[in-house]
């Protein structure tokens, strides 16, 4: 993919790669729903039973990580 790439063509991009997997059919309330609670949960068990200090250092960790990619 080239550096210079728009929005639009990047839109365009994902839709196409979306239409060829057919992934409509699970764009749904009940499917959608599903994700999010899926995805938030994997979320919350970075936090789950971890005190505030130690959610600090790993914000630390994540953001030194980050910047090294």
């Amino acid at each position: 993919m080239d550096t210079q790439i728009t929005l639009s063509e990047l839109k365009e991009e994902i839709k196409d790669f979306c239409d060829k997997r057919d992934w409509d059919q699970y764009h749904n309330a009940k499917d959608l729903a599903i994700g999010i609670v899926t995805e938030a949960s994997e979320l919350l068990d970075i936090f789950r039973f971890k005190s505030e200090k130690e959610i600090d250092a790993n914000k630390e960790v994540a953001h030194r990580e980050c910047l090294l990619t």
